[in-house]
């Protein structure tokens, strides 16, 4: 907990505007580059993978509410 409490007083700090923007900068550098070294055919193919492995989790997943009554619950 005394680490979190550290961690937000240094972003409360004037001057971390500048560090944070520094920071964001780099990583926004880095993302652009890894993206500009992958060929169309490769995204297409990364998303499509993501994509199938989004779909064989799916049933895993399931939403519905229970109602119940005093005699019976029903799935909603």
């Amino acid at each position: 907990m005394e680490a979190v409490l550290n961690a937000l007083s240094i972003i409360n700090r004037p001057d971390s505007s500048l560090l944070f923007a520094a920071l964001f900068a780099s990583v926004l550098t880095g993302v652009s580059r890894s993206a500009q070294e992958l060929g169309p055919k490769e995204i297409i193919q990364r998303s499509a993978e993501v994509n199938r492995r989004d779909w064989d989790a799916a049933p895993g997943y399931d939403y519905f509410q229970r109602e119940r009554n005093d005699e019976k619950i029903n799935k909603v």
